[in-house]
C-alpha cells in the first residue's frame, strides 16, 4: 500500500472541483494507494521515470504525480478538470 499526499497547488485544485469531479477523483486516489505506476510517464524521453499522469473520470480528468518507491508514497502535484 503507497500513502497518497497531495502538493499544496493540488489541494487548492482539488479543493476547486466540480462536485461531479469529486467521486471520480476519490476513485483515483483509491488507485493510486494500490498501483501507482500504472499511469503514463509525463516524459516521453524518460518511461521509467517516477513522474506519471494518470486519467480520472472518464478522461475528463487528469491527476500528475510522483511515485517515491522508497518511502511508498505517491505525490500528486496537479490536478486538471475539463467537464
Amino acid at each position: 500500500m503507497y500513502e497518497v499526499a497531495l502538493d499544496p497547488q493540488a489541494e487548492r485544485e482539488r479543493d476547486g472541483l466540480q462536485p461531479e469531479a469529486c467521486a471520480a477523483f476519490m476513485e483515483l486516489l483509491a488507485m493510486l494507494e494500490v498501483a501507482p505506476w500504472g499511469g503514463k510517464s509525463f516524459r516521453e524521453d524518460r518511461p521509467k521515470g517516477n513522474m506519471l499522469t494518470q486519467p480520472f473520470g472518464d478522461g475528463l480528468g487528469m491527476a500528475t504525480y510522483f511515485v517515491l518507491e522508497e518511502r511508498r508514497l505517491v505525490y500528486i502535484v496537479r490536478i486538471a478538470w475539463t467537464g
